[in-house]
This record gives structure tokens, sequence and C-alpha cells, in this order.
């Protein structure tokens, strides 16, 4: 059984599977406490977590640019982790 819930050695996790709780676990892991509200406040679960662009981070969610750029790096490199993922949901 593969286990959805995000850590820091559980990158990757099937993050299209995650609640918004589980957004927030994994922006408090990486040290994005204040900024995970944000997140909070615009229901971004796992699914829409995956479908984020740069821009949506940098000027969708009202944060400042250094935090909005870190976070972005994270985003990033969960995205890039479940590649696989992505293609599946697209072909359908």
């Amino acid at each position: 059984m593969v286990d959805n819930k995000p850590d820091k050695k559980n990158v990757t996790a099937d993050a299209s599977k995650w609640e918004v709780a589980d957004v927030i676990k994994f922006l408090e892991t990486a040290g994005f406490t204040e900024e995970s509200k944000n997140f909070k406040e615009q229901e971004i679960d796992g699914s829409a977590l995956l479908l984020m662009s740069r821009n949506d981070v940098l000027t969708g969610l009202s944060l400042k640019l250094g935090p909005a750029l870190k976070i972005y790096s994270h985003v990033s490199k969960l995205q890039r982790c479940q590649p696989k993922l992505a293609t599946r949901s697209s072909a359908h």
C-alpha cells in the first residue's frame, strides 16, 4: 500500500489524492506555516497544487515574493516527481 500522506521523505506520494489538510502539512513541513493559511483560504488540495503554475503561486495567493518563490520551488519539485500522474489524467 502506498502512503499518500505528505512528509519530507515521501515526496513521491500521490499528491493528487491529498486533501487541503495534506497540502497544509506539506507546506508546514517545508517551513511555510504562515503562508499555508493562504492555501487553506483558497481551498488548494493536492490536485489543485499539482496544477499550479509559477504565476499562480506568485500572484494568485497574495504572498510576499520571497516566500512565494521558495514555495513554488517546492511545488515544482513535487510536480516533477509525479509526471506519470499528470500524463495519466490528461490522457482521459
